[in-house]
């Protein structure tokens, strides 16, 4: 093709585009990595096709997609891609899942063709340096060697990036470069880019109040280097912190709450309080944490979460900040709380949908409280808070989990149900069954039975497997030689998600088989005939052989002009205010008749009663909120 015809899409016109994910990974699992391509305003598009181009080597194509959705994979792929596909006439998503190869990485591009120009759009795939996480050795007391190293934790990315160590004495204004001292770090992963950086230092002499940094530089033709950092400061216990302290005896660390001296003559020791818990002088253990961030399990788009951050044995403190952590290692603060102020100061980008308190129980603990609300995929991940206070306390962490409730599954018939001709499409579903993932199968109820059976007679095979934007897409697929004994038997696609819907409560689509006579064009040589069971669809007889047809969407076969051109009629949904789930209605939701802090979600006809947190109301698409003004009640009143 000319390249001359060859354009990169712009919004609003012609829109194709690429995104690329790499799912985070310590290095001891697999990365998962996903590519979508989507297009739309595309009328009339016939080929699809998504190619690589990767650092190292040449470019190759991983599928094609003809409109009538033949798909063409290089067998050599085949086994590792999972593929979800959601495509029609005019726009389309084609979702492309593999465990992450490093000769995976480099530019993917996907060009749609459509007459005589190709659109397209490209994003790189590419693993991405993190922020590098520094430790220090449990014990480092003055005069006493240093047998453990320090530790810098690290993903390089890939390629990847310039590693080292800096390091600023006390008194000094700058840090000094000190290079990398290890040659050969532990490594893990895809490419080898999860790294452990080790740092040996024996003596302890003018260690004291020592900064030390980590720091990852990456190279950026555009301007200057990105750079990723950690710094520690090393705090050297003096060797007389035991003095005038009996022989076995348990003390405080003079510098964190994590730790703690045994003083046993004439060896000092520092050990370690499990799972960052404070070092109580009072008891002589690790008692309670000193500093708490909670986690909750909170619904995709749905009603509030609560979050709260709690420090005890306060003594003085001025501030308290919670923290969002990103992909990348970086972290924005959402708020912070002040000693001398009730009300937490909230950042403005998360401010229209959080509100948060300060809370003081007793006078040795200090409670941070903030509700979100609207939540959306980007709010799952892991949340931390530190606490400015004059006894260092380790940042606490904890963990905001998404869960999506799965969607009635879309059940697609082939065009061509013909007695005795094996259909080139198979019958498809394909659905998202929730978050966490649950199962899709099928059932079928042949025609004069009365109960739908799970002993399937068709081979199926799960075609593809996608989980993106917290919700799991699952396309599954059967394929059959219809015959006489098949007209009028139903299939039913069936979602189970036991993570998000109560009592074993399934979604699921049904669709009644209509087999095509094989001669119903016998003797017929050119001729367009409606579809006895489908008015979206037609019968188009050639020299005695039978076609099937389909209609575009929303449009039916009129036999007066013998082209598709009836607007299929829009029937007014009628709803019973007492029983607002009948007949069949699934996943959407109404407002508690009565109670304004309660409202119902419909699922197969049946009404299952969702509860708004505390101090909230219900608003609107199953969602609660704090604001008056949106609440159902006081708009319904």
């Amino acid at each position: 093709m000319d390249s001359s015809k060859i354009q990169t899409s712009v919004s609003g016109d012609k829109d194709v585009k690429v995104t690329t994910k790499v799912n985070d990974t310590d290095g001891t699992t697999p990365q998962n990595a996903t590519v979508v391509c989507s297009f739309g305003n595309m009328d009339g598009w016939k080929l699809l096709t998504i190619q690589n181009t990767p650092l190292k080597g040449k470019p190759y194509v991983i599928m094609n997609l003809a409109s009538n959705e033949r798909i063409t994979i290089p067998k050599e792929l085949k086994e590792r891609l999972h593929l979800n596909m959601d495509v029609n006439r005019s726009s389309g998503t084609i979702r492309i899942s593999f465990l992450l190869e490093c000769s995976d990485l480099g530019r993917y591009v996907c060009k749609v063709h459509k007459g005589d120009y190709s659109y397209q759009g490209g994003q790189d795939l590419k693993l991405l340096p993190t922020k590098p996480r520094l430790t220090l050795p449990v014990e480092i007391i003055e005069g006493k060697p240093i047998t453990e190293p320090i530790l810098c934790h690290m993903n390089v990315g890939y390629p990847p990036a310039e590693y080292l160590w800096m390091f600023k004495s006390r008194g000094q204004t700058s840090f000094i470069n000190i290079g990398n001292h290890d040659n050969n770090p532990d490594s893990r992963g895809a490419c080898g880019q999860i790294k452990t950086l080790h740092l040996q230092m024996t003596q302890t002499d003018f260690l004291h109040e020592v900064q030390l940094k980590c720091v990852l530089e990456t190279v950026n033709p555009r301007g200057p280097p990105k750079v990723l950092e950690d710094v520690a400061t090393i705090k050297v216990v003096p060797k007389t912190v035991c003095n005038g302290v009996p022989d076995n005896t348990t003390i405080k660390h003079p510098h964190t709450c994590d730790k703690y001296i045994l003083c046993r003559r004439p060896d000092i020791q520092v050990l370690p309080c499990p799972d960052s818990l404070c070092f109580d002088p009072h008891t002589k253990r690790c008692g309670q944490t000193g500093l708490e961030m909670s986690s909750a399990d909170a619904y995709l788009n749905e009603g509030v979460t609560l979050l709260s951050c709690r420090l005890l044995h306060v003594g003085t403190w001025t501030s308290i900040s919670v923290f969002k952590h990103g992909a990348e290692g970086s972290r924005s603060r959402v708020l912070v709380a002040y000693n001398d102020s009730n009300t937490p100061v909230i950042e403005k980008e998360v401010s229209n949908r959080l509100r948060a308190t300060t809370d003081r129980p007793s006078k040795y603990e200090v409670v941070i409280t903030l509700w979100m609300y609207s939540l959306g995929c980007e709010d799952e991940g892991e949340f931390s808070c530190t606490a400015d206070v004059p006894f260092a306390v380790p940042e606490a962490f904890g963990r905001l989990n998404i869960i999506a409730k799965p969607d009635v599954p879309s059940v697609m018939l082939p065009t061509e149900i013909i007695d005795g001709r094996e259909p080139r499409e198979w019958v498809r579903c394909t659905g998202n069954v929730g978050y966490p993932k649950g199962k899709m199968y099928w059932e079928i109820r042949m025609k004069g039975e009365k109960e739908f059976s799970k002993q399937f007679p068709f081979q199926t095979k799960r075609d593809s497997e996608n989980t993106t934007n917290c919700k799991t897409y699952v396309t599954n697929e059967f394929r059959f030689t219809p015959n006489a004994k098949h007209d009028g038997m139903e299939v039913r696609c069936v979602v189970e998600n036991p993570d998000t819907m109560p009592d074993g409560r399934r979604l699921y689509t049904t669709q009644e088989i209509h087999v095509i006579p094989g001669n119903f064009c016998e003797g017929v040589s050119r001729d367009k005939r409606p579809h006895p069971n489908n008015c979206h669809q037609y019968i188009q007889c050639h020299d005695g052989y039978t076609y099937v047809q389909r209609c575009s969407i929303g449009l039916c076969f009129n036999t007066d002009t013998q082209d598709c051109d009836i607007r299929q009629k829009e029937e007014e949904e009628v709803i019973d205010p007492d029983f607002p789930c009948k007949p069949n209605r699934n996943g959407v939701y109404f407002p508690h008749k009565s109670l304004c802090n309660k409202y119902i979600w419909c699922v197969q006809g049946q009404e299952v009663i969702q509860h708004c947190p505390l101090g909230t109301q219900y608003f609107k698409d199953g969602q609660c909120t704090f604001e008056e003004d949106k609440f159902h009640c006081s708009k319904a009143a």
